[in-house]
Formats: C-alpha cells, sequence, structure tokens
C-alpha cells in the first residue's frame, strides 16, 4: 500500500476521544474526576499548550452535555467508535495532524505528551507509543498524520475499522516510540480497573 507523504509537518490538534458508551464501566468514563476535575476536560486542557487547538470527540446526542468552553466534534458515524471519531477529526481538517488521546487513560503526563510530539515523525502516516509488554501500538495515544486518512479509508473498505489494526497493518508506514514509563498508556474501562487505579494515583 503507497501513501501520499507530505514530509513538511502540518498543523497539530488536540483530539480527546469522549464519544464511546462506556458499557463496560457503566457510567462516563470522561466524567471520572482522577485529578480534579472530569477526565476529558483535565486531557483537553494538558493538550492544549502544544496543539492548535483541542476538540473532544461526541456523539451527536451528547454534544449539548460538552461545556461551553471547550470544542467538540460530533462523530459522523462513517465508522463505528473511536474508528469513526478519529476519520471524523481528519475529514473536518484535511491539513491537519491530530493528537489523540482517549479519556479512559488516566496516567498521561505532560511529559508523555512532549516526548510523542518530539518523536514525531511527519514522513509517517503516524507516530504511536508502542506497549513494551505486548509490542502493539497504543492506537488512543498517537499522532495520526493527515495522510492517515487515506490509508484509514483504503483499510475500512477492506472492512477493517479497528485503529490499532490499522496500525499493525501499515506497520512499516508508522514511526513506534516506546513509552518513558508503561504506566501511560494503561487503559481503565471496568470498576475493577478504576479501582485499582485509584489505589495507584492515591499512593502518589
Amino acid at each position: 500500500m503507497v501513501y501520499n507523504i507530505d514530509m513538511v509537518k502540518s498543523k497539530l490538534n488536540g483530539l480527546i476521544l469522549s464519544g464511546g458508551k462506556s458499557s463496560r464501566m457503566g457510567h462516563d468514563k470522561g466524567l471520572i474526576d482522577w485529578w480534579g476535575k472530569p477526565h476529558k476536560y483535565f486531557l483537553a486542557d494538558l493538550v492544549s499548550p502544544y496543539c492548535d487547538d483541542v476538540y473532544l470527540s461526541c456523539r451527536s446526542d451528547e454534544k449539548h452535555s460538552v461545556r461551553g468552553d471547550y470544542n467538540y466534534i460530533v462523530d459522523t458515524n462513517e465508522f463505528s467508535d473511536s474508528y469513526g471519531a478519529i476519520v471524523s477529526a481528519l475529514s473536518q481538517y484535511k491539513d491537519t495532524a491530530q493528537l489523540v488521546i482517549a479519556c479512559d487513560m488516566p496516567f498521561i503526563t505532560r511529559e508523555a505528551i512532549e516526548y510523542l510530539i518530539r518523536m514525531r515523525d511527519a514522513s509517517k502516516i503516524a507516530t504511536t507509543y508502542q506497549s513494551p509488554d505486548s509490542g502493539l501500538p497504543e492506537p488512543m495515544f498517537t499522532i495520526w498524520e493527515p495522510s492517515s486518512l487515506e490509508a484509514l479509508r483504503k483499510l475500512a473498505k477492506q472492512g477493517i475499522d479497528c485503529p490499532r489494526k490499522a496500525l499493525i497493518i501499515s506497520k512499516q508506514h508508522v514511526k513506534h516510540v516506546k513509552p518513558l514509563d508503561k504506566q501511560i498508556i494503561t487503559n481503565v474501562n471496568t470498576p475493577e480497573e478504576a479501582l485499582k487505579a485509584r489505589e495507584k494515583i492515591n499512593a502518589r
């Protein structure tokens, strides 16, 4: 598969994935207060100094619940879940890369954001953190370049609409970065995982 790659670094937006239904958690993961405010807003504030603009992804039925001082992008439902949210942002801002972070990652730090941006390779379709344990890419903490839109659409036509699978299949066009602290790419999806994460946070 060949992509048209722009070697010049484009603008960078922040996209906080917060449009999921949180079915395993039982309530909105983006509203969990880990660090003094609902986490989707905490993350939006955290990435703001590094991005031209920051948006919360959301479903059409929840856009009215987004606080007025935050921008949002409504998922177009062209594709499902996070895949659709990423494609929606890339489609709306075609000349802008998207720093994507999921709202269920409570251990994201400024240092982790700065490091990923510093390691960014605009000649690839994406720069992603790679799990030191599994070796798998973490699509929910990834910089997706504008050129990734073409790749994601082509893969969707082949029935592939999983961001991680897209990164795996496009491996030679993706830059993989090992995190300085593997805890930063921890996802919290269930009450049990939330309890463990809370214990770690309280122990700090």
